[in-house]
């Protein structure tokens, strides 16, 4: 399971607790090939965190462009809001 010399090397198991079931469960959905879980906006926020403390590039690089578009869209929408109304 592990290709470096730590305690886990021989287990069967690896105990997380650093991170939710669930989340880790997302993560490993969006990661793990043959899945059809994508990573999204709805699950983005819980997966980078995983994909970062495991330097897991693919994710992080997947979760700028997920977070970058969003913030361009919620920045077009303020700007719209902000615009005076002729009329």
């Amino acid at each position: 399971m592990f290709k470096c010399h730590c305690v886990e090397v021989n287990s069967f198991s690896l105990e997380i607790t650093d991170f939710n079931k669930d989340d880790f469960l997302e993560f490993l959905l969006c990661c793990y090939p043959g899945t059809l879980k994508r990573l999204n906006i709805n699950n983005v926020l819980f997966v980078v965190p995983i994909a970062h403390k495991y330097d897991v590039r693919p994710l992080v690089q997947e979760s700028k462009v997920i977070l970058g578009t969003s913030l361009t869209e919620c920045s077009k929408t303020a700007r719209k809001k902000l615009e005076p109304t002729h009329g």
